[in-house]
């Protein structure tokens, strides 16, 4: 039992740099089309709301993690 819950925890520190690089590529993403529809240029903004964004990536990371077989 405890063996499978570090491995979990392993897991779950290994897919974190996947999970903020979700979370930032898809506020950029959010941000470019909010700018193209209303057709503005890009500017560099002092902030983007990635928390916003956190949330649904950490989920989507741990669906992604549950689906995949362990090995």
């Amino acid at each position: 039992m405890l063996l499978r819950i570090r491995r979990r925890e392993r897991a779950a520190t290994a897919l974190l740099p996947a999970t903020l690089e979700l979370a930032e590529l898809s506020a950029l993403v959010a941000y470019g089309l909010r700018q193209a529809r209303k057709r503005r240029a890009l500017r560099p903004q002092p902030r983007l709301p990635i928390a916003t964004f956190l949330a649904p990536s950490i989920w989507l990371v741990c669906r992604f993690e549950a689906w995949t077989p362990a090995s």
